[in-house]
């Protein structure tokens, strides 16, 4: 059934956002043990934009963050490129969500010592 969601997370799209809510799906899914791939996490994460909804956004991070931290050696990083984090940061700062900007400075240091 793991890979029954999988590829259930991997068909995400943007047009498919309103028929499917991927990020709390993925968001169950990794709290349930779930590993999706970097490749559909970060598919979820495109998908998003433009990140108009800051829930989904801090929720986002918050699974990429616990993937990150879950890393085994052998795996892939969940790794964001600084334009996207930057423009989450600039949302969270346009909407006054300063859980979301501390949200995304941890995963960046996250990253970083990782």
């Amino acid at each position: 059934t793991k890979d029954m969601y999988r590829n259930l997370l991997a068909s995400s799209t943007y047009r498919k956002q309103k028929d499917l809510p991927f990020v709390p799906l993925m968001r169950v899914l990794v709290r349930a043990g779930v590993t999706p791939s970097p490749a559909i996490v970060l598919n979820v994460l495109q998908n998003e934009f433009p990140y108009s909804d800051p829930k989904n956004c801090r929720h986002l991070i918050q699974t990429l963050l616990q993937l990150q931290e879950n890393i085994i050696d052998d795996q892939q990083d969940y790794i964001v490129d600084m334009g996207t984090l930057e423009h989450l940061l600039a949302i969270a700062s346009r909407k006054g969500d300063s859980r979301l900007m501390m949200e995304v400075w941890e995963y960046i240091d996250a990253v970083r010592n990782a």
